[in-house]
């Protein structure tokens, strides 16, 4: 019982972070240091869309969305999204991926990610 109650507030809590925050794609995507405060090779284009919910009691989902014309002939390998604590901005989670593209102008890349609280 304690354990659900701390998994919900936990996920609260990054859901308020995420939603202050913002996305980011990169061209990278060799690290795998987990004391990485940035991506590799970030692109610091500004994303069509950054959405954070929860899709359940310990579950929040981030929907990043980038035109193709903000990444066109590139290959991403990378996203992250961050949180602001009304202080500092912050990396909170990054992943790394085989590569997609490249972009021509008139697609879009959307990317989903998922972090459980366990």
């Amino acid at each position: 019982m304690i354990t659900d109650l701390l998994r919900d507030k936990l996920a609260a809590y990054i859901l308020t972070l995420a939603n202050a925050g913002a996305g980011d794609v990169g061209l990278g995507g060799n690290s795998t240091s987990p004391a990485a405060t940035a991506l590799d090779v970030p692109l610091g284009v500004t994303t069509s869309q950054y959405v954070a919910t929860r899709s359940g009691d310990n579950v929040v989902e981030i929907k990043i969305m980038v035109e193709g014309s903000n990444i066109t002939g590139k290959v991403i390998r990378e996203a992250s999204f961050g949180g602001n604590d009304g202080s500092t901005d912050e990396m909170l989670s990054r992943v790394n991926f085989e590569g997609v593209g490249p972009f021509a102008s008139n697609e879009q890349l959307e990317i989903f990610l998922m972090l459980e609280v366990e």
